[in-house]
């Protein structure tokens, strides 16, 4: 059976945060089709994992916390503002099972207003990324850049591409 997987990364001082997110992700979603979530968690608390969990069960989605190991990232140059676990994102292929092959990574600060199906339903079968160009933010070279294979990287054969600007 077809599903949406959805991926967070989260500690908990976005738990809340997460939990807004899920809401109106959850609330919004008018298919029948299923909805998987995983939250790359660092230390998030049993108390807001049960009040996630809620949330996910009201809805009928299933819900997996992925504790993370954080002192994996090379964080020297991280700006104060930004979860150790964010840079999970980075590596999520190595934390999600192995059939998982496409997923909607989510910010934990987002309100979803639209139904997501649409989103998923979206043929990226020819690439290994899509995103999101976010242009009020401005990229620094003082910002950690942990190690990774990079975009181009994917466990589904056939998915690596060389992208270049123009």
């Amino acid at each position: 059976m077809a599903l949406i997987s959805v991926v967070f990364a989260s500690d908990e001082n976005y738990a809340q945060h997460t939990g807004v997110t899920l809401l109106s992700l959850l609330m919004n979603k008018r298919t029948d089709l299923p909805v998987r979530i995983f939250i790359l968690a660092d230390n998030i608390t049993p108390e807001s994992q049960r009040r996630l969990r809620s949330i996910t069960e009201r809805y009928g989605a299933a819900l997996t916390f992925i504790e993370v190991d954080t002192a994996q990232f090379d964080l020297t140059h991280k700006k104060k503002h930004i979860s150790k676990v964010s840079f999970a994102r980075m590596q999520m292929g190595d934390f999600l099972p192995e059939n998982i092959h496409k997923v909607i990574y989510m910010d934990t600060d987002m309100i979803v207003r639209h139904d997501i199906t649409e989103l998923w339903e979206i043929d990226i079968s020819d690439y290994p990324i899509a995103a999101v160009e976010e242009p009020s933010y401005m990229v620094s070279p003082k910002i950690c850049t942990p190690t990774f294979p990079g975009p181009s990287a994917s466990r589904k054969p056939g998915l690596r591409k060389q992208f270049t600007s123009s």
